[in-house]
């Protein structure tokens, strides 16, 4: 592939201009809930944990799959790893939960036998010893917890 579509260029801005423009639908992720219409939430559309998100994102994807994220936070405490090289999950966690951090809109519970069987998965893979050591967690005690931007 040798052209790449021009909106890899273009500012949120432009891309939410020309989705009102042609009307065209885009993932629910980016609104507070299903269907709000409000573009109230993520900047992108990842994983909800993803370790490449900004840290509004993570704050979001940690409060929106709380199961989810304790499972990640229990994989870093089982490992000494950490979720991003500056931040931990379980920092992520708590700051998700204060008065200012951005609402998740919608929670989702991850109930159901395919998160069951992943975590018991992870589970199982955690009683194994890791096949690689981690150059990337946070080596010092974790930063204060300070006041989250929700711009």
């Amino acid at each position: 592939m040798d052209e790449w579509p021009p909106a890899k260029d273009w500012t949120r801005e432009q891309v939410r201009g020309l989705h009102d423009e042609k009307g065209l639908d885009y993932h629910w992720c980016y609104d507070s809930e299903p269907g709000a219409g409000n573009r109230l939430r993520t900047t992108h559309c990842s994983c909800s944990n993803c370790f490449l998100a900004s840290r509004r994102d993570s704050l979001i994807g940690a409060a929106r799959r709380p199961r989810a994220a304790a499972l990640i936070a229990h994989v870093e405490e089982v490992r000494g790893d950490s979720f991003r090289p500056d931040i931990r999950m379980r920092d992520l966690i708590e700051l998700s939960r204060r008065p200012d951090a951005p609402r998740p809109g919608v929670v989702i519970e991850d109930e159901g036998p395919g998160f069951d069987r992943m975590e018991r998965r992870v589970l199982e893979a955690l009683r194994l010893e890791p096949r690689r050591l981690s150059r990337l967690s946070v080596s010092a005690p974790p930063r204060e917890l300070r006041p989250v931007s929700i711009a």
